[in-house]
């Protein structure tokens, strides 16, 4: 995420992905950061058949495996008008809360089980029903 010129501004937001009613990534953003992602990744995947290199990283991975499934994948924001501090804050909140509740996440920072795609995706796939 780029340098922010004014910290104090609220333009920062907390989002999740989900896929179904399960939230499998944690994030924060400001524009439409969370929108782009899943953009990005389409890209991606785009290039890859193609032949052409991609860069991929845990939560880009998932959303690549559950897009090429043709699960529904959605970001919802659940904070807004925030601070970059406190949307720092809230997202880390947010991820400790899940994954001590049990989830398995893509998330790398404050997850401590480091699980692989192919867990988060099992994870998913088991609790949609």
């Amino acid at each position: 995420m780029p340098n922010v010129k004014h910290p104090q501004a609220r333009e920062f937001y907390v989002y999740e992905f989900r896929a179904g009613r399960v939230p499998f990534y944690v994030g924060i953003g400001r524009a439409n950061r969370d929108r782009d992602r899943i953009r990005y990744v389409q890209r991606q995947m785009e290039r890859k058949k193609s032949g052409e290199s991609s860069k991929w990283v845990l939560h880009t991975r998932v959303l690549a495996e559950l897009i090429g499934r043709g699960d529904q994948v959605e970001s919802r924001r659940t904070r807004k008008g925030l601070r970059r501090k406190e949307a720092l804050a809230l997202e880390k909140k947010r991820i400790l809360r899940l994954v001590h509740s049990g989830h398995v996440l893509a998330n790398v920072h404050y997850n401590l089980s480091h699980p692989s795609a192919a867990q988060v995706v099992q994870f998913i796939v088991r609790n949609q029903k």
